[in-house]
């Protein structure tokens, strides 16, 4: 009984040590695992801090500096970059085309000519709202809100037509719906930020001068149209009225559509660098921007040290809310004048709507 009890003691005794043995092991893979996910966390760190841009202390405090794309990163085609320019140079001739004809067009609906101001800016509410939409949707892709912006503006060219025809109780409505389908049109930040996006720092000054000439060209070319368009004897197609005032609209429909089928035909999306698919040459600057002593000495540095001087002073933003406050005045009256020009010449000086559509375009 002895030699039995000395046994089972014995083996009892190695069934703990193999307990402790196995516990220990436990919590030493634990550990080890623990300094992987460590070694994983300094290692994103590390990939975070190589993409950081150095930019200037005021451009930061500024928040509106977007550093040009690298050589191999701008994708931008001349074939894009024109179709974003027309695209531009359209949207802004659709806008201004209806300035000098508001008026008449009112008058045989049975409306007011003060409605104009109305009709011009139900185009600019829509256009605040969807550059919200577009400027997301230009993050997934390019293609799609152009296209989209397209055919809103070729509905609502169609739709301001269709109202010179339409009874008097819904020929307004018909009219500021179409005006409203127009400025939901508006791809103006799609086609800035393909500039902004995806041409070089070589070509960028170049690239965005002329999408400021075709927007202005644009906004001469839509009431200029009104000197030629006077010429159109009225005709009706289908029951629709064809004439000096709603042929501006036929026309622009007709042109949206053909810029449409050349969008659908020839313009592709400059490819997107994920996160998991990082270029050779994306791998070896983060390689060289990780090996740098900045970086070592940022990742080193205590998040929260001690504020610099500078740093401690207010940042004096007052220049900034004159500048945009001096924009919003300088739109507020340029848009008041123009809505209500040809109501105003009409009445007093007796212009007609090419000799008005002349003068805006000056």
């Amino acid at each position: 009984r002895i030699v039995d009890l000395s046994i089972y003691g014995a083996f009892s005794q190695e069934a703990r040590n193999h307990g402790s043995v196995q516990r220990s092991l436990t919590m030493l893979r634990s550990q080890l695992s623990s300094l992987e996910d460590l070694d994983a966390v300094e290692r994103r760190a590390r990939a975070a801090a190589a993409v950081i841009t150095p930019v200037a202390h005021f451009e930061t405090r500024a928040g509106i500096f977007t550093p040009a794309p690298p050589d191999h990163a701008a994708y931008a085609t001349v074939p894009g970059l024109l179709i974003n320019l027309a695209s531009a140079f359209l949207y802004m001739a659709n806008y201004s085309l209806v300035l000098p004809t508001n008026e008449e067009f009112l008058e045989h609906i049975g409306s007011r000519g003060s409605m104009a101001g109305v009709c011009v800016g139900m185009a600019d509410i829509t256009a605040v709202c969807v550059s919200l939409l577009y400027g997301w949707w230009s993050n997934r892709s390019f293609k799609q809100p152009l296209i989209a912006s397209s055919l809103l503006c070729l509905t609502g060219n169609v739709v301001y037509c269709f109202a010179w025809d339409a009874h008097a109780g819904i020929a307004l409505p018909m009219l500021l719906a179409g005006r409203l389908l127009t400025g939901m049109g508006s791809c103006r930040a799609v086609n800035r930020r393909y500039i902004a996006d995806f041409v070089s720092s070589k070509r960028r000054t170049a690239a965005s001068a002329a999408f400021v000439a075709a927007s202005a060209g644009g906004a001469a070319m839509g009431p200029l149209l009104a000197v030629p368009l006077q010429n159109i004897q009225d005709f009706k197609i289908a029951g629709f009225s064809i004439n000096s005032i709603t042929g501006g609209g036929y026309l622009m429909a007709g042109a949206w559509l053909v810029f449409t089928t050349f969008l659908q035909t020839v313009f592709v999306d400059p490819p997107r660098d994920d996160d998991e698919d990082v270029s050779d040459d994306d791998s070896e600057d983060q390689a060289a921007l990780e090996s740098s002593p900045d970086v070592e000495d940022s990742l080193s540095r205590p998040l929260l040290g001690p504020a610099t001087e500078d740093a401690q002073k207010p940042f004096d933003m007052r220049p900034a809310y004159c500048c945009i406050l001096s924009l919003f005045v300088l739109k507020f009256v340029q848009q008041g004048m123009i809505s209500s020009l040809p109501e105003f010449t009409h009445q007093f000086y007796g212009w007609r709507s090419a000799f008005i559509g002349g003068f805006l375009s000056i």
